[in-house]
């Protein structure tokens, strides 16, 4: 009877180490994919030469996947147009077994 209980204590922390595993692997992939996400934004931006709608346009992606771009853009001292700035996508991780959430940013310059 004992060896019984054992058993099905041993199979009951496996399938609880199981599950945080797998919350610990989505909330990883959550970031990797913020970070291609990023990458992908600031490639669109500085390809389009800090063009407005292509800006609104990254900002409206990233909201339509949960997640808030903000972006700053600055002018050099005798230029037209904007040449420089830096990006900041926010996004939420969460691993619901546990009931942990958190809120990360990335930052990246443009250029």
């Amino acid at each position: 009877m004992d060896s019984v209980f054992q058993s099905f204590l041993g199979i009951f922390f496996l399938v609880i180490l199981l599950i945080l595993g797998m919350g610990v692997i989505a909330s990883s992939i959550d970031s990797t994919a913020a970070e291609r996400a990023l990458s992908d934004y600031s490639r669109r931006i500085e390809d389009s030469y800090f063009d407005p709608d292509v800006m609104e346009s990254c900002r409206q992606d990233a909201a339509d996947h949960d997640r808030q771009l903000e972006i700053k853009t600055y002018r050099r001292e005798g230029e037209s147009e904007d040449s420089y700035g830096w990006a900041r996508l926010t996004y939420e991780i969460s691993i619901p077994v546990i009931g942990y959430t958190d809120t990360r940013s990335l930052v990246t310059d443009l250029r």
